[in-house]
């Protein structure tokens, strides 16, 4: 199973790390409930699954209580993705029961020490029944490998458009913006991310090709796009081509360039989808390229 990205709805950071060892769960924090909504609602497709304590904020600004608990219950259930109730106490009052009693049909909240791994079956088996995981195992070498929630759900919304065969994406000149906003991360990715990045071999694509064994950079240039690879790193042919045509493509789409009215009018209706298989191309190399011994 791909990595499982949780938000958690949490006023004690300490039983935070009851899940920090799970190697495939990754656990955000949130502090309230409407913070939690507002990662819900703009990072659409990256969030996997929503803990909520049992004494838990509605809003920043309020008190955490019990009650609370269905203010989590009617905003999240919307979003369609499982949410579990936790706590970690283990002695309740009579108002406690009864608001388990009105959310849960009589049922307690997975106590996060004593219910870990019952708690952790359950999340994953939930998870998987999701439409949008089998998309995500389906392309996890390249969804593992977007560190950035944001670019990620970029790369999850054109994945689910490409999966479902969505026809509305045959004229949609708009996926050029999310491609060139991943290419503008995997550029600052391999530049700058010092503990993660392959090597020091800078690849930049732009009209021509000049490769000198005697540089200390080897270019291949194009429109002052670039990626850094080990300077023994080759990249393929067929990623120069994949390079320059999700650079070239994406940028006329984006900028209202004549490409963009000929994808508009249906006059390319495979462009759009070929752009996202470029992309997917140049990914897909550079995830696989960093899983290699340098």
């Amino acid at each position: 199973m791909c990595m499982i990205n949780v938000l958690w709805i949490n006023n004690n950071s300490h039983s935070y790390s009851a899940l920090e060892n799970e190697a495939d769960i990754r656990v955000k924090l949130c502090d309230s409930v409407s913070e939690c909504v507002e990662y819900l609602r703009h990072e659409k497709g990256v969030w996997d699954a929503v803990l909520i304590s049992d004494i838990c904020k509605s809003k920043p600004d309020g008190f955490a209580k019990v009650d609370n608990m269905s203010d989590a219950n009617n905003e999240i259930r919307d979003f369609g993705i499982p949410f579990f109730f936790i706590t970690d106490r283990t002695d309740f009052t009579l108002y406690d029961v009864m608001v388990f009693n009105f959310i849960l049909k009589g049922e307690r909240p997975f106590h996060i020490a004593n219910d870990k791994q019952k708690l952790i079956a359950t999340l994953k088996s939930k998870v998987k029944e999701l439409p949008i995981s089998k998309i995500k195992a389906k392309y996890s070498t390249i969804c593992t490998f977007i560190d950035d929630p944001v670019k990620l759900n970029y790369l999850i919304s054109l994945l689910i458009r490409l999966e479902t065969n969505d026809e509305t994406l045959e004229c949609d000149s708009h996926i050029g913006l999310p491609v060139r906003k991943i290419l503008e991360w995997l550029k600052h990715y391999s530049l700058y991310m010092k503990d993660k990045k392959v090597g020091d071999f800078c690849v930049e694509l732009k009209d021509y090709d000049n490769f000198s064994l005697s540089d200390s950079v080897s270019k291949l240039s194009w429109n002052n796009f670039s990626l850094t690879f080990d300077r023994s790193t080759i990249a393929p042919e067929y990623i120069k081509r994949s390079v320059h045509a999700c650079v070239r493509v994406a940028n006329d789409m984006d900028h209202g360039h004549d490409f963009d009215r000929i994808v508009s009018m249906g006059y390319a209706p495979y462009a759009t989808r070929a752009l996202i298989y470029d992309l997917l191309n140049v990914l897909h190399w550079c995830a696989t390229q960093n899983q290699k011994e340098i």
